[in-house]
């Protein structure tokens, strides 16, 4: 992809952002579907708390350590976008994401 998204969408590979969905009509009807090279990494974050993250085959058999930062912030972008679509207060919302911001990735599991 030459343009690489700077945040985390569903669907597309967190590391390189693939497209990882596709559309196929099914019984009459286009329905969406995961492609055979989806998978998924499940990561634990520095609060305990476990996270699911989409990526395609060959960025999953190259995942390491050292692509926790560049994936993390890719994550927290994303969790921005989606707080500001929130019918939240400022204060709430920055609360939120400051919370947020304090997250890492720990390990894989």
């Amino acid at each position: 992809m030459s343009n690489p998204l700077d945040y985390d969408k569903f669907g597309h590979c967190t590391i390189c952002s693939k497209n990882l969905v596709s559309e196929v009509a099914i019984n009459g009807k286009i329905e969406s579907r995961f492609t055979p090279d989806f998978n998924e990494v499940k990561l634990i974050l520095s609060d305990n708390s476990k996270m699911r993250v989409c990526m395609c085959s060959e960025c999953k058999n190259n995942f390491s350590q050292d692509k926790y930062v560049g994936v993390m912030n890719k994550v927290k972008k994303a969790w921005e976008m989606e707080v500001d679509k929130l019918n939240w207060d400022d204060q709430r919302k920055s609360s939120h994401i400051e919370r947020m911001n304090q997250l890492s990735i720990s390990s894989q599991v």
